[in-house]
């Protein structure tokens, strides 16, 4: 297709649109580099912007002019030649702009409608293109329905039918839900992507964590804090440096009103709906956690002290009931050489989750393991569920060791 043009143009002058017309000129060269051209793409606009022409790229051939036609709907696709229609008729995994050799799209189910589903998983999936969103279930087909459109995608009106259609299943659920329906897309061969906490309680987790491994299915949980490049950076640089101790918040009005003043957060606090965030934090930085002891209430303010492996010790403060805007999210490690920090809640933004669908993908495609799999989902469950018996127990010590 280069050699049949003298030039070539983009309406969409900027960092993503360049790289889409070096991918036309130069398409040997941008296969050797995709990785890297990926990379930049990832830091322009094809998340935000999904109208029609935020992806064209245009040629003018010598034997007059014309247009490429998307290969697939412009508004799931931030591939240069975006489109589903058009003679050439390629997918953004396939198309000889970037070589055949690039990676296939993942295709991906999503379970749940709601207000995460909405505001994350529907348009992160459905963005790509290292993921292609096949559909949506909901129990609420009439949530199902509404969110499939928005996205440009089909709503399942069973389970069994989604599962039928994907490789790998998203989940945007309660807790409980969640662990109920993985375990049978798990048996079903299906890869998980798994939100936080994985479970209701630890016993769900097991179940869980039992069924991906025996299934041998590729499991990754959306601990959305590890996907950020400076919280990435912060843990890179405590590796380094000799730390004694630690602490973290996590401290928003969520539960006061709004979208994620959900039933199950409702009733069970800030405990399972924020812990799990700072507790993966504190133990990625100081050592694995063995033991908690807990004070407070989880529908109001919940204290607690960690104690790592290594006889590192950390503190953390959980609350979702705090009349403050914005919410405050952030970790810290101390040692003698001075402090390391970083702010959570802001380094958290659209490219944490083209991060995680990127890696997603990828363990997917080569039926590798991630860090952040089940099994550190069912850690975090063993820690809650430790605090959560010594809350009500009014103070008395459990031990991760003599639970699990």
């Amino acid at each position: 297709m280069p050699d049949e043009a003298e030039a070539v143009s983009n309406n969409h002058f900027d960092q993503d649109g360049l790289v889409s017309i070096y991918a036309l000129v130069a398409p040997n060269d941008a296969v050797h580099r995709r990785t890297f051209l990926q990379d930049v793409a990832f830091a322009g606009d094809f998340a935000l912007c999904r109208d029609r022409d935020a992806a064209r790229v245009s040629t003018v051939p010598r034997s007059g002019s014309a247009a490429l036609t998307p290969l697939r709907p412009s508004s799931r696709s931030p591939h240069p030649c975006s489109s589903g229609s058009g003679a050439h008729g390629c997918r953004p995994d396939t198309c000889a702009a970037l070589g055949s050799s690039t990676m296939a799209a993942i295709e991906v189910g999503l379970v749940g409608a709601g207000p995460w589903a909405r505001l994350v998983h529907g348009p992160v999936l459905a963005a790509g293109p290292e993921t292609h969103l096949v559909g949506v279930w909901a129990r609420r087909s009439d949530a199902a329905r509404e969110l499939a459109s928005s996205l440009g995608v089909r709503p399942f009106g069973r389970y069994e039918d989604l599962l039928d259609a994907c490789q790998a299943v998203a989940f945007s659920v309660p807790p409980a839900v969640q662990a109920a329906l993985a375990v049978a897309a798990a048996r079903g061969g299906k890869a998980l992507l798994l939100e936080k906490p994985i479970a209701e309680d630890l016993d769900g987790a097991l179940r869980l964590a039992d069924a991906v491994g025996e299934a041998e299915v590729v499991s990754q949980v959306v601990l959305s804090f590890r996907y950020a490049a400076a919280v990435r950076a912060f843990l890179e640089a405590a590796a380094r440096v000799d730390v004694i101790g630690g602490r973290g918040e996590f401290i928003s009005g969520a539960l006061l009103g709004g979208p994620f003043a959900t039933p199950w957060r409702l009733e069970r606090g800030a405990l399972l709906d924020l812990g799990p965030h700072v507790i993966d934090l504190l133990d990625a930085a100081l050592g694995q956690v063995v033991a908690v002891r807990a004070h407070g209430a989880s529908l109001g303010w919940v204290g607690l002290l960690l104690e790592h492996e290594d006889g590192r010790v950390s503190e953390a403060s959980l609350c979702a009931t705090a009349g403050i805007e914005p919410q405050v999210a952030s970790v810290a490690v101390y040692g003698p050489t001075g402090a390391l920090s970083v702010d959570c809640a802001a380094a958290v933004g659209p490219e944490a989750f083209a991060v995680m669908r990127r890696e997603f993908a990828e363990a997917v495609a080569g039926g590798t393991g991630h860090p952040l799999d089940v099994q550190r989902g069912l850690h975090l469950q063993r820690v809650i569920a430790a605090a959560e018996a010594d809350l009500d127990d009014a103070g008395s010590r459990r031990t991760l060791r003599t639970l699990g």
